[in-house]
This record gives structure tokens, sequence and C-alpha cells, in this order.
């Protein structure tokens, strides 16, 4: 039914009778095909929230769903709407979990030990001039930003190392589904439009990316990785990442190594470090 519609018949039946608005099929915000699983998640929903069927009701209608239709689909839909989590009850090894969560700080703990990072780590070991550093947390990034370095070529490019814990922005997946230890180097594509187009014709710095490349970084420069239509998907140029759990302990020698390992993978690369880099002659 359409807005007004759904706003009528609820003002009508008040809190008589749970009220369920469903798009409308003359809508163009959906292709043909994905009707039917959102016509039956919000069916189901509504029955769910009026009392008609409990949650393993709810459940078993699911799994009968997915048998009999297009489980990719319906699967796709239950992740782009966040609503599957809430059929299921909160167990009590959630809340717990929840509660040591917030106990312990760990988010604040990984701060302070990047905060650290950023302060100990020598720059111009690896011929970076006047590397100011920022915390963020923005962009599905919490972590340092290393920034207005003195650099031959101006990009404006920076770096950062932290957490990378959301990929809607920068439409990269994580490796394991996981939040990830992450070190990512950026252009402003913004406010130099053509400089992805220079640095591609750059057939040196591109022999130097796929270098990086068997050190362990991905390059987005000659190829795409994830959604390139990710609003901050072209401004990544290079970055290298570790899902957290497969780091061990998240100790400050361990994250303070492999960012001095990074630098120093950068600055070995010649072309790349000429182009990014390297201070004024």
């Amino acid at each position: 039914m359409g807005t007004d519609v759904y706003k009528e018949v609820k003002k009508f039946v008040k809190k008589t009778y749970y009220v369920q608005q469903l798009p409308h099929p003359a809508g163009r915000s959906f292709r043909a095909d994905h009707y039917k699983p959102i016509y039956f998640w919000g069916l189901t929903r509504a029955l769910h929230k009026a009392g008609i069927i409990n949650t393993d009701e709810g459940c078993e209608l699911a799994r009968l769903y997915l048998d009999k239709y297009d489980e990719r689909q319906f699967v796709e839909y239950g992740k782009l709407s966040g609503e599957f989590e809430y059929m299921n009850e909160i167990s009590s090894t959630d809340i717990d979990c929840y509660c040591n969560y917030h106990k312990t700080d760990i988010p604040g703990r990984i701060q302070s030990i990047l905060e650290r990072v950023a302060n100990d780590v020598d720059f111009t070991q690896y011929g970076l001039i006047s590397a100011e550093h920022k915390p963020v947390k923005k962009d599905g990034r919490r972590g340092w930003e290393f920034l207005h370095f003195k650099k031959r070529n101006d990009y404006e490019q920076w770096f950062f190392y932290g957490i990378y814990y959301d990929t809607k922005n920068h439409g990269i997946p994580f490796k394991k589904g996981v939040h990830e230890l992450a070190f990512f180097f950026d252009i402003n594509v913004e406010k130099y439009p053509k400089c992805r187009e220079q640095l591609f014709q750059n057939c040196p710095f591109i022999d130097a990316l796929g270098n990086l490349e068997e050190l362990g970084f991905k390059e987005n420069l000659t190829k795409t990785i994830g959604d390139n239509k990710s609003k901050g998907n072209k401004w990544r140029l290079l970055f290298k990442r570790v899902p957290l759990t497969e780091l061990g302990n998240f100790s400050y020698q361990d994250v303070k190594k492999r960012f001095e390992e990074i630098l120093s993978q950068l600055r070995n690369e010649e072309a790349f470090y000429q182009e990014m880099m390297a201070p004024p002659e």
C-alpha cells in the first residue's frame, strides 16, 4: 500500500491491529524478482509482531521459504535489511559477551596502543618528512591518519593505520568477515580528479604496485577491489590488512613491528616512494 493509505489505515485501527506497510508493486526501487522475498519477510514480520506466530514458527517459515524459493535473494535481503537478527532471542551467552566487551573497553585499549605506535615510529627512517598524525574515527576506520608530510608530487595523499571496522564507505569487503588491522594509502580524487589516470600511465609506478602485491598489499588502481560505486572506493590506492582473529594478542610490539615493516616495504619500492612519499628535491 502507499504511504498515505498506510497512515490512514493505521490511524483507523489504532492499536487494535498491527499494520505492516509493504512496498508498492509499481515502485522502481527494487527489481521485480526482489518483490517476493520482500513481501514474504514483511508479512512474516507482521505475523510475528501481531503475535499470530511465535519465533520458532517464524524460523520454520523462513526455512520453508529458503527451500522453496531463491535462497540467495532471501538471504541477501535479510542481510541488507538487518532484520534477521531480531527474530531470535538474546541468549545469556550473548549478554555475557556484551557486558564483557564494555567492561574490558577493547576499543579504548586498541586506540591507546595505536596512539603509542603513532608517536613512537621514527618516520625519517622511511624518508618521510614532517608526517603529522591525528586520531580518526570515520568512514569505517578507527586509528591514526598520517598526513601533511612534505612530498614532491601532490595528490593530497595520506595514509592510515588502525582498525577497519565497516566496509560501507570503502566498498572493500573484509577478508574473513571480521574487523581488520589495516593500512590504507589514499589519494584525493575529488581535488585531483585526473590523478588515477596519471598514475595509471606511469609504467614504473604500475610495476612498483605489482611488486608490492607480492608482499601482501592490494592495489586499487589497475583493478577495482570491491564496490567502485561506494563513496570512498576510488580514494583507496593501496592497502594491506590482516583480520583481527589472525593476530593472536593485540600487542604494542606486534602492531608497531607490522607498521614499520609496511613503511619499510614502501620505502624500498623506489618508484612508489619517489611518486608518493619523497620530499621535494
